[in-house]
């Protein structure tokens, strides 16, 4: 199930687009709308109907407007969320039965639940940069590697040998090793970016869990590990030789790899949150 959210309704549909419930608040003056109930076809959890009634309320208050509480139901709602008793209207048309709906609302208490949402939505905006942070990082590791691996320390030639019928050990086993790292990359750069589908109490949200975090510890670890055997047995191997060339000798490369492992780190730790 998935709930979408319009200027002036909540609904939550099912797989096939068909609404199941939600929740209307149109405007009825300049500035006031109101929310007379619940509507359903079916029994919702409690759950369910509260995170219905959130996303109504935070698209009013995003619209500007103040609520106009047409039913016991909604002002017991705002009695038990403070933070949203702001968007309450002072002051309701005559027709409506009563001339204030703040006489049916308690006055907030000094802790704002209003302010613990919004720090819940700042916190997911900066995990969301910091998504896009690691996704930038993949993708300059892909773009170095590209640019002074293959074309300037002369990865491309070795591939242009394999091409030409040039076929040796030496040659496909770089040509091969090249071509998985590029595939490798750019695949990462599109997984860094995605966000996994979450379903909990019937409500599906899109949830960043720190993807491509495994992607960037691989790399650190084929850079240092390729580091070390060159060290100790590049001397007497073409292959290696080549190799640091073009994995090792590409400026800025690592440290793109581990400016994306810390941001992936922190994104699957606080990301859900």
């Amino acid at each position: 199930m998935l709930i979408k959210v319009y200027k002036e309704k909540v609904l939550l549909k099912d797989d096939q687009d068909n609404t199941i419930a939600g929740i209307d608040f149109p405007q009825t003056q300049t500035g006031i709308c109101e929310i007379s109930d619940i509507y359903s076809e079916r029994k919702l959890a409690d759950n369910v109907r509260e995170k219905l009634m959130s996303l109504a309320v935070n698209q009013v208050r995003k619209n500007g407007w103040k609520v106009v509480p047409n039913s016991t139901q909604i002002q017991t709602w705002f009695n038990t969320h403070p933070g949203d008793r702001d968007l309450v209207a002072s002051v309701v048309p005559e027709s409506e039965g009563y001339q204030t709906a703040a006489d049916h609302i308690e006055k907030p208490p000094m802790i704002s639940e209003r302010a613990k949402t919004e720090a819940k939505n700042t916190s997911r905006g900066i995990m969301r940069i910091f998504q896009n942070l690691s996704g930038l990082a993949m993708f300059c590791v892909f773009i170095l590697f590209m640019y002074f691996g293959v074309y300037v320390n002369g990865g491309m030639q070795v591939v242009l040998n394999v091409i030409n019928g040039l076929v040796s050990f030496d040659n496909l086993v770089l040509t091969g090793a090249m071509a998985l790292f590029a595939v490798f990359t750019l695949i990462e750069i599109f997984w860094t970016l995605s966000r996994k589908k979450v379903t909990k109490d019937g409500v599906t949200e899109k949830v960043d869990v720190g993807r491509g975090l495994l992607a960037f510890i691989l790399i650190i670890i084929f850079y240092y590990g390729l580091q070390y055997a060159v060290d100790r047995y590049g001397m007497n191997n073409n292959v290696l030789q080549q190799a640091n060339l073009y994995f090792l000798q590409v400026p800025l490369m690592i440290y793109f790899a581990m400016g994306g492992a810390v941001l992936s780190l922190i994104r699957k730790l606080f990301g859900r949150k």
